[in-house]
């Protein structure tokens, strides 16, 4: 009898632990590829991103677009958003910038 209220005594913390765990967050790292059949992208399709590439990291994400310049060529843009809500500014061209930030939220 002691027993029984003893192992019921050990079992019920591990069952409710069990289901205290935080979830995983969503993992967004991957190729992705633009596909012009399916975008209106209006006046800045000469200009939209053709592939995004997505690295995600414990602490951050790291975002690359390669799209084409204004002379042809590929052109990268590359920024790194740490997860604690501080802004980040970029270089978009030249010497214009834009600022963002990421956080993850509690659901």
């Amino acid at each position: 009898m002691v027993t029984k209220k003893l192992l019921s005594f050990l079992i019920a913390p591990v069952i409710l632990l069990a289901f205290t765990t935080k979830p995983d967050h969503a993992n967004f790292s991957g190729d992705w590829k633009l596909n012009e059949g399916k975008s209106d992208l209006g006046q800045f399709a000469p200009y939209a991103p053709r592939v995004i590439k997505v690295t995600q990291v414990a602490d951050s994400i790291i975002i690359a677009k390669t799209a084409p310049s204004m002379n042809g060529d590929d052109f990268t843009m590359t920024e790194t958003l740490s997860y604690d809500g501080k802004e980040t500014k970029t270089t978009i061209f030249g010497t214009s910038t834009r600022s963002a930030s990421a956080k993850w939220s509690d659901d």
